[in-house]
């Protein structure tokens, strides 16, 4: 089966996009301080019990909630300031460490769709940094102005091995992320059933081959963590796929969604009625 990547909205593509340059700052700097490390290894024993002796329990523990921010705005001051000797080092790259991660959930979070276009991006960017020459990559991108100066040495000497060439993914770069609807619709339109009347297998069976009749519901699901009523604006045909454009709830836009990623929302979705509909329509 072929990734594809999400179709987002514009706002939630610049979170993506200013989700991958942290991501991608961050995980460089853990390949900065971890090559400087291994620069020598025989005293990297005294540098991490010097480091556990200072810093216990250490910024690689997943702090608990209620101090987790502050353990995120400790650890982007460490990163960003210089380092002065190896257990700096081993400090910023636990740090680097634990940001990526502080990161990653931050844009989970946001939704899974924000979280995969953002890793993607990165991905990308951390192939195109690390297959660049040496000498290039130091003299045109410089992401800390306090870069130590081994760092030079250790990129012609410990410089991770290129990743192996990604598969291309199939983007939608043909077709528009979202369109403008005319009407938006609130809660107040719509009526749930009760019991809840869910969508079947056989019923995303049949609009996978008949999209039409889809257009005609609407349904709630769990999108972004939370409960959402959406309905199929319009859809179109490009090449051997289709883009449905979903409208949520109390928005002026429809977003592209590729017809798996679509068929997988409408997984365990309930239908519901139009708040003026007399009757059901439970084709």
């Amino acid at each position: 089966m072929t990734f594809r990547l999400p179709c987002l909205s514009a706002r939630k593509q610049e979170i993506a996009e200013k989700g991958a340059e942290e991501l991608f700052y961050y995980s460089v700097a853990v390949e900065e301080h971890a090559a400087i490390l291994r620069k020598d290894l025989d005293a990297l024993p005294a540098v991490y019990a010097d480091y556990h002796a200072k810093y216990q329990p250490g910024t690689d523990i997943r702090p608990p909630p209620e101090i987790w921010d502050a353990a995120v705005d400790s650890a982007k001051k460490v990163v960003a300031q210089p380092c002065n000797n190896p257990t700096d080092h081993l400090l910023a790259q636990c740090s680097a460490m634990f940001l990526v991660q502080a990161v990653g959930d931050e844009l989970f979070k946001q939704g899974h769709d924000i979280y995969a276009v953002a890793t993607y991006l990165k991905t990308q960017k951390e192939n195109a940094f690390f297959k660049a020459d040496p000498e290039e990559l130091l003299r045109s991108y410089s992401y800390n102005p306090t870069t130590h100066p081994s760092f030079a040495s250790a990129v012609y000497n410990a410089r991770p091995a290129p990743p192996r060439p990604q598969p291309q993914l199939e983007t939608a770069v043909q077709y528009p992320l979202a369109l403008q609807v005319t009407k938006v619709f609130t809660w107040n339109d719509i009526i749930q059933h009760n019991p809840p009347i869910l969508v079947t297998t056989a019923q995303i069976t049949d609009w996978r081959c008949n999209p039409e009749p889809v257009q005609q519901h609407t349904f709630i699901a769990k999108y972004d963590s939370e409960t959402k009523a959406f309905k199929v604006a319009c859809f179109l045909t490009v090449g051997n796929d289709r883009i449905f454009y979903v409208q949520f709830v109390e928005d002026d836009e429809a977003i592209g969604f590729t017809t798996d990623y679509f068929f997988e929302l409408l997984e365990g979705a309930e239908l519901a009625l139009p708040s003026h509909a007399d009757d059901p329509d439970e084709r």
